[in-house]
């Protein structure tokens, strides 16, 4: 089920075989993942490369987000929600958060993160997550970032809710249901004006990662890549970035792990995925919003995959 109203996409996914739904709010802008991934405590290097100002500008809006939504008691009573989450890849910034799939609360929690998404007034915040990378906190740099996420913003903002939610029971009651949220968080929507003088961050240095190794796999495929490695390879935690996947592991070592993980493939999926039957992908797109992995985009192709499909891509991108 989908509606779009204004610049607001919402997608629902139901399935009566989990507990809660897991909820996206998502938009488009370019921004460095490794940058993203320090500032959230999941980083792999000390680099300041370029676009660091997008991502610590995209940092200081989730946790614009996250005050909104659960920063203290009261917020929390009222969104009902008690943890958000910050993610980006393939070039969509998202947050994340995990309710009941109670559909006045569910709309009710995305009209307060979209109405505290306005980049341009977080420059304190900016400037907190800029030094904490160690870089030079400029107002034109900032005015930069901002511009890019208002940007991203007002090229239209997705919102997927994947679970056990109660959308009526007929498809009229569905439908009405999910145009009145379209509509109501569309009228939240008011990301702010451009801002200005704005320059480019110049003082910034290159990623690297040559003790890791780097698939070049995006979107849901790496996302079942990604878990596959988890579950198999004990203790060798993948890192999604922006169109790759980053392996812990030299490219040394990575053949005999790859040789040794191939061999599983058709196993795993029989055991872990197959016995989902039609519920596979729901269940997957859960799992994915719920860890912050994937954009609203990819969560809709994930919604629909097979498990044939997914063996075919863990075997491939290995």
């Amino acid at each position: 089920m989908e509606s779009s109203k204004g610049k607001v996409n919402v997608y629902v996914q139901p399935t009566t075989s989990l507990g809660d739904v897991a909820v996206s709010i998502c938009f488009k802008v370019d921004l460095n993942s490794c940058v993203m991934n320090k500032l959230n405590s999941s980083g792999c290097c000390d680099c300041l490369p370029s676009d660091s100002e997008v991502a610590c500008a995209a940092y200081a809006l989730y946790l614009a987000v996250y005050d909104k939504l659960c920063g203290n008691p009261l917020a929390a009573k009222n969104s009902k929600v008690g943890r958000v989450s910050v993610g980006h890849h393939n070039s969509h910034l998202f947050f994340t958060w995990n309710m009941k799939g109670i559909v006045s609360h569910v709309r009710k929690a995305l009209g307060i993160a979209i109405s505290a998404m306005k980049p341009g007034s977080l420059f304190s915040l900016y400037g907190h997550c800029m030094r904490k990378l160690g870089g030079k906190v400029k107002k034109e740099h900032f005015n930069n970032a901002a511009n890019k996420l208002i940007s991203g913003i007002n090229q239209g903002v997705e919102c997927c809710i994947v679970g056990k939610i109660n959308m009526g029971k007929s498809t009229s009651d569905s439908k009405g249901k999910i145009d009145d949220m379209a509509d109501k968080i569309n009228n939240k929507l008011a990301p702010g004006s451009s801002n200005s003088p704005s320059s480019d961050y110049k003082d910034t240095t290159d990623c690297e990662h040559s003790d890791y190794t780097e698939l070049k796999v995006n979107g849901w495929h790496a996302f079942v890549v990604s878990d596959y490695i988890r579950s198999k390879a004990r203790g060798v935690e993948p890192i999604m970035c922006n169109k790759s996947l980053l392996i812990p592991v030299k490219p040394s070592n990575y053949e005999s792990l790859k040789t040794k993980l191939k061999k599983q493939v058709s196993v795993f999926v029989d055991q872990k995925y197959k016995k989902l039957g039609d519920e596979c992908g729901p269940v997957l797109a859960y799992l994915a919003i719920s860890n912050s992995s994937l954009s609203c985009a990819d969560v809709k192709k994930l919604c629909k995959v097979k498990p044939s499909e997914i063996s075919q891509a863990i075997s491939t991108n290995l």
